[in-house]
């Protein structure tokens, strides 16, 4: 089957991605493709040479719905929650976070970035607040202290209060994604008053317990249009679905179809970082029938995996 065009041009950027890190005059091997000799087999697109070596390469979108969804949320956040001084702004919500956000939240976010911005320059980092509700209930009142979270189990903040107190205590939070606190004095007021819903809650019912936690919002001018963006990179559902694509290419290099095997990305609605922290992972965990992944963003190709690429990046030449 031959390839479509974007296809083409994503073997065009690896051919002068491998001209400047391997070598010149890499080309597209003429005559039949590897699914041509092998029908019955599961195959990368197309054999490319610099008639020294030869690589086999796979070409992969990062699309899906999961991904455009994604895509959608990001680019309304970055115009929505952008703060009327200007600037462009990198948002870091707390591990597990997921996109889209509910509306509740983007509109605490929207009044609280244009609070805290406002006494920001390009270079600051400063502490966003973000509102969190939960319940306490006693298991028991003997014994040791432990307080541990429902969804998490137990993290530095529980640690503390559980030097506080005796007996077991249950935090059920009414939000999924992690804890997260960048200063000091948010952190110890959450423990004072975890440790006083947990006493609370000896008398047998439910305490309640509202407290705020902290995302680390950045201003960086030089980085990007005026704005928020949403560090994608605990972004779980993007994560799985790079996973998913990545898991499919590797089912088409069983065996070695040539000197080297090569997955080529692209169409990517993600921050980068997204993908550069998910591939080397996979590779990790023994799936390294591949010696090269790039990731083609905009008219550059560059290496994701292995991690030591040195910056390499080669431009689209017109």
């Amino acid at each position: 089957m031959p390839l479509s065009q974007d296809e083409a041009r994503c073997v065009e950027l690896t051919c002068l991605f491998l001209d400047m890190s391997r070598g010149p005059r890499w080309e597209v091997v003429q005559g039949p493709t590897l699914d041509d000799r092998n029908p019955s087999a599961r195959s990368p697109e197309v054999l490319i040479t610099n008639q020294r070596m030869t690589a086999a390469v796979e070409v992969k979108g990062l699309s899906g719905p999961s991904l455009r969804e994604y895509e959608a949320a990001q680019s309304d956040l970055h115009e929505f929650l952008a703060p009327s001084n200007g600037g462009h702004y990198r948002l870091t919500p707390a591990v597990q976070f997921r996109l889209p956000a509910r509306r509740r939240l983007k509109l605490w976010l929207k009044d609280e970035i244009e609070r805290v911005a406002a006494r920001m320059v390009s270079g600051d980092t400063a502490a966003v607040c973000i509102p969190r509700r939960g319940n306490i209930t006693a298991r028991s009142i003997d014994g040791a202290g432990y307080v541990y979270c429902a969804r998490h189990g137990q993290f530095g903040a529980l640690v503390e209060a559980s030097e506080r107190l005796s007996g077991t205590y249950e935090l059920t939070d009414t939000e999924y994604f992690m804890h997260r606190f960048m200063t000091g004095p948010a952190r110890a007021e959450f423990v004072d008053q975890l440790v006083a819903a947990c006493l609370a809650s000896q008398g047998g019912a439910p305490a309640s317990i509202t407290w705020h936690e902290e995302w680390e919002l950045t201003r960086d001018d030089d980085a990007g249009n005026a704005g928020v963006l949403i560090v994608a990179a605990t972004v779980w559902d993007a994560v799985e679905a790079v996973n998913k694509v990545v898991r499919g290419a590797l089912r088409k290099f069983d065996h070695r179809w040539a000197d080297l095997h090569i997955l080529t990305l692209h169409d990517s609605p993600l921050d980068d970082r997204v993908v550069e922290n998910t591939v080397p992972g996979l590779m990790e965990l023994g799936q390294s029938a591949l010696d090269l992944v790039l990731l083609i963003e905009g008219g550059t190709a560059h290496q994701v995996w292995p991690s030591d690429r040195n910056g390499l990046t080669v431009p689209t030449q017109h």
